[in-house]
């Protein structure tokens, strides 16, 4: 499941995922409706979930996530939802920058 912070659900970008992403994607206001949901509330939310890429950006442009988030899944260390787990993920141009508990690995992007 692909869960997209608040502020990208409004250019479209729910349906340029779910047309190459075979799971289901949905805003993180879906997994507590009809609330305000705050920076701190956001990990206690997706641990409540099964398997959740949460997806959020900093200077980029709402319209290249869905290419950028493609593309990243297209990467060995990034295929299946289990590589994916525990990850935190900064996707540029050329490179990926990942963490996790243990490491922080830098792996270039495809073209």
């Amino acid at each position: 499941m692909i869960v997209l912070d608040e502020h990208l659900l409004g250019p479209k970008l729910h349906e340029r995922i779910a047309h190459w992403y075979g799971g289901k994607v949905i805003g993180i206001t879906a997994l507590r409706p009809d609330t305000i949901i705050l920076d701190d509330a956001i990990p206690a939310l997706l641990r409540e979930q099964r398997r959740p890429t949460f997806i959020t950006f900093r200077d980029c442009r709402a319209e290249d996530i869905s290419l950028r988030l493609r593309r990243l899944f297209q990467l060995d260390a990034f295929r299946t939802q289990a590589e994916r787990m525990g990850k935190i993920v900064k996707v540029h141009e050329t490179e990926v920058q990942h963490y996790n508990v243990a490491s922080h690995k830098i792996v270039k992007m495809p073209p």
